[in-house]
């Protein structure tokens, strides 16, 4: 089982080495170009919010009555663990969008990455017409995913309010960051995986049911990917690592059961 979950991390090192690949760069220069646009944009925004929630913060700290201002005091916790969660917040928002715009360069990438692993010399010539196929159905399949996402982190949104500001619960406002970590974790994984799958038609529940089965690996490719993608600049590279990793990942741990005809 550990051995499992270790073994999820080494599959975006490994991403990071097929975009070395002469075969694999051409289809990397889009998603990085997009996720530039979004750094900028994303890493702006979040600074300015965290200040100005923490402003908030010290203000309402500062008005309490005089026997309270011992809770000034824990201002520094409330301060990490709100920074915990921004960070974590930041990647997860930048992997959602930079996906959704980018899924079609990514579902390109995917296909270019899954060919060389399988040492495809004569791979069918990337035309207009396959590229744009290819294309559609990955935006198709991040709405599918969509429906999958949005209404499980809406439910996540609301149980992390309720564990910071809640009176009494929000002693377990420590458990905040961790949920969050593991949820936006889970969601990295099935992001990254289901352009390989997609690609080869397989559908994204059955996906999410092969994940399911091999979850502690599934953890420890997206947990990284997630940190990964918090760290600013090197974000701008791990989305079209974590497609060529997801995709390696996908060949060695996932196709032989949802294509056994083709194992």
């Amino acid at each position: 089982m550990i051995t499992n979950t270790l073994s999820g991390p080494g599959y975006l090192l490994k991403g990071f080495e097929l975009l070395k690949n002469r075969r694999v760069r051409p289809f990397v220069i889009a998603p990085i170009l997009i996720n530039i646009l979004l750094f900028i944009g994303l890493t702006m925004a979040a600074i300015n919010g965290f200040q100005d929630v923490m402003a908030w913060v010290t203000a309402k700290v500062d008005a309490l009555p005089a026997w309270l201002h011992w809770v000034g005091s824990l201002l520094w916790v409330l301060w990490l663990i709100f920074a915990a969660l921004v960070l974590l917040v930041y990647a997860y928002t930048f992997t959602l969008i930079s996906n959704l715009i980018g899924s079609p360069f990514y579902g390109l990438l995917a296909e270019r990455v899954e060919e060389v692993l399988r040492g495809n010399s004569n791979e069918e010539p990337m035309t207009t017409q396959r590229a744009m196929r290819i294309a559609v159905s990955a935006i198709k399949r991040e709405f599918i995913k969509l429906g999958y996402f949005l209404p499980r982190s809406i439910g996540i949104g609301v149980l992390i309010l309720v564990l910071i500001w809640v009176p009494g619960i929000n002693l377990l406002s420590f458990l905040a960051p961790v949920i969050t970590f593991l949820w936006g974790g889970w969601n990295m994984t099935l992001q990254y995986l289901d352009y390989p799958a997609d690609n080869n038609e397989v559908s994204f529940s059955t996906l999410l049911q092969q994940a399911k089965q091999q979850r502690q690996q599934a953890l420890g490719f997206g947990g990284l990917v997630l940190g990964a993608m918090a760290v600013p600049i090197l974000n701008l590279f791990v989305g079209p690592a974590a497609v060529a990793g997801g995709t390696a990942m996908w060949l060695d741990k996932y196709r032989s059961e949802a294509l056994p005809a083709e194992a």
